[in-house]
């Protein structure tokens, strides 16, 4: 909780949530409200990347800190596993 709480005041993330080596294969498909999700490949495994449209959608940089954080550790069938935010 405490780690939330200092991502939403300093508009920060911890450095263990940022990946690196993500590569884009195809242009997004899907969308949605809040951004694009894309396909993407990581170490040869396939991934979906979601990028936010902070801009067009008034979306706030706390909010996503707080969201990334609980989704870093939500375990659930239906929910894909979260994998880090790409900067």
């Amino acid at each position: 909780r405490l780690v939330v709480q200092l991502a939403e005041a300093f508009d920060l993330l911890p450095s263990s949530l940022f990946v690196h080596g993500i590569d884009c294969t195809k242009p997004s498909q899907l969308g949605g409200s809040f951004g694009d999700i894309f396909e993407a490949s990581q170490q040869g495994q396939a991934v979906a990347l979601k990028q936010l449209q902070f801009f067009q959608t008034g979306l706030k940089k706390p909010k996503c800190c707080r969201e990334a954080l609980i989704w870093k550790n939500l375990d659930h069938d239906y929910v894909m596993p979260f994998i880090g935010v790409k900067s």
